[in-house]
């Protein structure tokens, strides 16, 4: 798992047309299989939510993301080197998706938030326990694991944790016959960022399998590092909740119950899977 973290390689171009071949296939078991409406990339499709909100509102908030996510690359991506930052970046998150939903589809579905919900709320995936139905933790995928990106992200997570979670306009539950629904404003959610070394981006690309329906070594460690990651900024979080001097106790109770998911047996049953 140390070989995720520990690279000072520069980074190099991944193979996009495999990675879009992947999240097709994800997208079409996310669809066909879960019943979740997300679009080719696997994200959840905002159209999907009329009738919870009025089109217009979804037109509103469609055109204020895509002005967000401009703005921000005219200002991040003045040099080829910014732009392939940029770049790895987005590739992080869509193999976050594609690992989970291939690694531990059994378990979890693993869904890419709206546009609106990334550049708005900055989360880029929501993981849902299958057997509970509920959302147990919001997650923003970062392309780094050392310098100021990273010093960001983690300031940004213990303020979030100290709001007392991350939100999501555009949500994501399991009804009582099972089903996968939409939900307006989900609140709270227990909220995780996920360091990943950009110089290991394409080595990772290269070593998953192109099927939807095996999976390599090297997905299997990842989704496993991914998890120890989790565990790690469970024990901070938790840690940071008791020096509070109004303890959370829904927070708490969230903490624990994500402790007790994101177990040893879990990271054995991934690692020794065949």
């Amino acid at each position: 798992m140390e070989k995720f973290k520990n690279s000072l390689e520069t980074p190099k171009t991944p193979d996009r047309a495999k990675l879009e071949k992947l999240l097709q296939g994800v997208s079409e078991y996310l669809k066909n299989k879960e019943g979740v409406p997300v679009d080719q990339d696997c994200r959840l499709d905002p159209w999907a939510f009329q009738g919870i909100y009025s089109e217009q509102e979804i037109k509103e908030d469609q055109l204020k993301a895509e002005q967000h996510k401009h703005s921000a690359e005219s200002q991040e991506s003045k040099t080829p080197a910014d732009q392939e930052s940029q770049m790895i970046g987005e590739v992080a998150e869509e193999l976050t998706t594609i690992v989970w939903n291939k690694v531990l589809r059994d378990k979890f579905v693993t869904v890419r938030t709206t546009l609106y919900d990334d550049t708005k709320n900055g989360v880029d995936h929501i993981i849902i326990e299958k057997s509970t139905g509920k959302t147990i933790c919001a997650i923003d995928d970062v392309s780094a694991i050392t310098g100021l990106t990273l010093s960001r992200k983690k300031i940004r997570a213990q303020e979030i944790m100290k709001r007392g979670g991350a939100t999501l306009k555009y949500g994501l539950v399991v009804d009582k016959n099972k089903r996968f629904s939409l939900a307006r404003w989900q609140k709270e959610l227990p909220y995780f960022y996920l360091p990943l070394a950009g110089s290991e981006v394409d080595k990772l690309v290269a070593e998953i399998n192109d099927s939807t329906q095996e999976t390599s070594e090297t997905e299997k460690k990842l989704v496993a590092y991914q998890i120890q990651v989790i565990r790690e900024q469970v024990k901070e979080q938790q840690k940071l909740l008791r020096n509070q001097v109004v303890l959370n106790s829904n927070q708490a109770q969230k903490l624990n119950k994500i402790a007790e998911i994101f177990n040893d047996q879990l990271i054995a049953s991934i690692i020794g899977s065949r």
